[in-house]
């Protein structure tokens, strides 16, 4: 388990990249991924959300739930604790979640996976904490879509940013979540033509599953 300085060391890393990002009060396609994931959670839920931030996106769904929120960037994660009025935990996810099994009805997962380093740590670590059939969803970067393909052909990077560790496709997405949860669905978020093809127009996408 990380000690407190390397947790300080994230929180800062974390808090320059928002600020020199102009990420505060900002999350990608948040008019369609809160709606979506407040329609997907529903009322009456215990809902993990992990890497909150300020509460951007966590506000669509807040409401008629109980929410706890966690995230290395401390200033954002008290800003979301005093908007939304939920319960927020400075922690890092990439090798444990600080919760009880089986506390969770639901745990969201909004931009957050692509950023960890061990994928299937955290994963294991979500279908811990989920009930029986529990609800995980969320959303990453569609890493593959036809932009970026060209971008690598031009000799560019197939991403450009450095918080970045996990790339998707939908199929690969599919693949790491199968083995603990029973995907239900995987959607296009934001892309002009990404009804022509998900796969390749999609900028985002988003999946709910349940724990099998």
């Amino acid at each position: 388990m990380r000690d407190d300085s390397d947790l300080e060391r994230l929180r800062r890393f974390y808090r320059d990249h928002h600020e020199h990002g102009d990420r505060h009060d900002f999350t990608v396609s948040e008019d369609q991924r809160g709606p979506l994931f407040a329609e997907w959670i529903g009322r009456g839920k215990r809902v993990l959300d992990l890497g909150c931030r300020d509460g951007t996106l966590t506000r669509y769904f807040a409401r008629g739930n109980r929410v706890l929120g966690l995230d290395v960037d401390k200033e954002a994660l008290a800003q979301a604790a005093a908007r939304l009025g939920i319960e927020t935990r400075w922690a890092d996810v990439s090798l444990s979640i600080p919760a009880e099994d089986a506390a969770f009805d639901c745990v969201v997962a909004g931009e957050v996976i692509e950023h960890l380093p061990y994928l299937n740590v955290v994963l294991d670590e979500v279908a811990r904490v989920l009930v029986a059939a529990g609800l995980f969803i969320g959303s990453v970067p569609n890493a593959y879509n036809l932009k970026a393909r060209i971008n690598v052909l031009k000799g560019e990077e197939l991403d450009r940013d450095p918080t970045h560790l996990q790339f998707f496709s939908p199929s690969k997405l599919r693949r790491a979540l199968e083995p603990r949860f029973d995907v239900r669905e995987i959607s296009a978020v934001r892309g002009k033509w990404a009804w022509l093809s998900p796969t390749l127009f999609a900028r985002h996408i988003a999946w709910r599953a349940v724990k099998k």
